[in-house]
């Protein structure tokens, strides 16, 4: 699905998280794959089909997949209109623009510009229908149609704000008279509030053969805001359903990894893999080619991968990171910076004692991260968070320098023992692994206590390796 891109309009950089084989099922490394499969989805690859069927027998609906990048959306929107056309629909598609200075009902125009010029149209001879006049400032091409024909009449600022999407959904009426019809729109998170009350103005279309099928993402949609305000609308009406899309299953990870390599990955690399990725299809799939680019399934089945740690993590991943920090203050990105020291979760207190915020400050920067869908908390009651990912908080410890990484868990350490001054050796074998990471700056010998007490519990639970390694 290619990117609108309006006359006169600033380039958007391309993001690094393209959706084109997200949730694909890519051909191995090196070897071309012009028509990628979904893996999974069958579910919600039927209910958007028994909408397009509905919509065949005249019942106008409106279809949103939601999810966070990388989930897949835009490959099952692909699948969706592969099949539509197959089925004899006109399928028109586009994506928004990020960014306040797109114009007005870009894409809406470019969809029905296109239309225009796949379907017969009547000629210059014959009345223009009761949408016309409405459109022409947004659609040019219909003043080649209709020549000579007076403009409409100016109208207040309230009235214009109904006039317009009520006359793109008629003229998406006639054009399903002529054939049926597939909208699909991506990326509607940064549409224009024109082109949102457009979907609001669809319940007046309902027996056209029409399905718009429009994607946003979730993470994105992180308060009060025009897509919130027109889902929460949209939800009330039986022509509205609402398909969230989630990470995938085990077994379908292991599908993605098979079709990257070339050959079953073994069953401890699938497991990491899907524990770290959370079955995010774009996140299995930089990983699965970074690890064949390492050497492939040799590289890891005669060894089984023990951790996270030992995962590379690839370029493309840690653009992805960086583009969703980005969106919020710099105050919530350098928390969640420092809380990636953190391997294995972080409590309110710690954090507060390692980023040295004040209680409201980090109250908000912790707001922030939730809504962005980048931390979440973890067990019941405790205020206690982890990254939604492992590879975020890989993605953001790597990208600190060795020498700020040992000074950070040192920090960590003394976090921890200024938080449970009480109770130290409760959290000796944290406290012994983060002073001994931190065993070039000075004072590492304060982790030695730490590290004893650790060995003394290991050896009581009945575990030499560890007690060793302590």
């Amino acid at each position: 699905m290619s990117a609108v891109q309006h006359p006169g309009a600033l380039p958007r950089e391309p993001e690094p998280d393209h959706e084109d084989a997200l949730g694909s099922r890519p051909a191995p490394v090196g070897v071309g794959n012009d028509n990628p499969m979904v893996v999974g989805r069958t579910q919600e690859f039927e209910r958007v089909l028994a909408r397009l069927k509905a919509a065949r027998e005249g019942r106008t609906g409106l279809v949103a997949l939601s999810g966070e990048a990388g989930i897949g959306k835009t490959l099952l929107m692909r699948k969706v209109a592969d099949h539509a056309r197959r089925d004899g629909f006109l399928v028109l598609s586009a994506r928004m623009l990020e960014g306040d200075w797109q114009p007005s009902y870009h894409a809406w125009a470019e969809i029905l510009g296109e239309a225009m010029a796949e379907v017969e149209w009547p000629s210059s001879s014959h009345s223009p229908p009761e949408w016309f006049h409405a459109l022409a400032p947004i659609l040019p091409r219909l003043a080649h149609v209709y020549q000579g024909l007076a403009p409409a009449a100016n109208l207040s600022l309230q009235e214009e704000r109904f006039r317009i999407p009520d006359a793109i959904v008629r003229c998406l009426d006639d054009l399903s008279q002529r054939r049926p019809l597939l909208v699909v729109l991506d990326d509607i998170q940064w549409s224009d509030p024109g082109s949102l009350r457009v979907l609001l103005h669809l319940g007046r279309s309902r027996k056209a053969a029409l399905l718009i099928l429009v994607a946003y993402r979730d993470d994105y949609v992180d308060g009060p805001g025009r897509l919130v305000d027109v889902l929460a609308q949209l939800r009330r009406e039986a022509w509205f359903e609402e398909i969230a899309l989630h990470g995938l299953p085990d077994h379908d990870v292991d599908q993605l990894m098979r079709d990257v390599w070339g050959e079953p990955a073994p069953d401890t690399v699938v497991r990491l893999v899907s524990e770290a990725t959370r079955g995010n299809p774009f996140f299995v799939h930089e990983i699965a080619r970074s690890l064949a680019e390492e050497g492939g399934i040799g590289h890891v089945s005669g060894a089984p991968l023990p951790h996270l740690e030992t995962l590379t993590i690839p370029e493309s991943l840690r653009q992805v990171v960086e583009h969703r920090l980005a969106r919020l203050s710099t105050t919530a990105q350098r928390m969640l910076r420092l809380a990636a020291v953190c391997t294995d979760g972080f409590d309110f207190p710690v954090l507060q004692a390692l980023t040295s915020l004040d209680e409201e400050t980090l109250l908000d920067a912790l707001d922030e991260a939730l809504a962005a869908r980048l931390i979440a908390p973890t067990g019941t009651g405790a205020e206690r968070y982890d990254f939604q990912h492992a590879l975020v908080r890989r993605a953001l410890y790597d990208a600190w320098s060795p020498s700020r990484r040992v000074r950070l868990h040192r920090a960590l350490a003394r976090s921890l023992e200024q938080v449970h001054a009480d109770a130290p050796l409760l959290y000796a074998p944290a406290l012994a692994a983060h002073y001994h990471i931190s065993m070039a700056v000075p004072g590492a010998a304060a982790g030695v206590p730490y590290a004893l007490a650790a060995a003394r519990d290991a050896g009581r639970r009945s575990s030499p390796e560890q007690a060793a390694s302590y």
